[in-house]
């Protein structure tokens, strides 16, 4: 099980009336492409704060042998 401040917690998944369903754990806030819509442009100082969560939770899993495939 991973578990780090910067990667959302996995929960289960399963097949449902031919439809597949992850479920993952609830973060409140929504998404970076969420906030982007709603405030705009974001400055340097809020990229490099999102930036630097996004490379330690990368550097996590590299350091779990796991490479991710859909960053977003």
């Amino acid at each position: 099980q991973l578990n780090h401040q910067n990667i959302i917690k996995y929960i289960g998944s399963e097949t449902f009336d031919g439809n597949f369903f992850v479920y993952l754990e609830y973060v409140s806030g929504g998404s970076l492409k969420n906030l982007i819509n709603k405030i705009g442009k974001l400055n340097e100082k809020l990229i490099r704060k999102y930036l630097a969560q996004i490379l330690d939770g990368l550097e996590y899993l590299h350091k779990m042998k796991i490479v991710h495939r859909d960053l977003k």
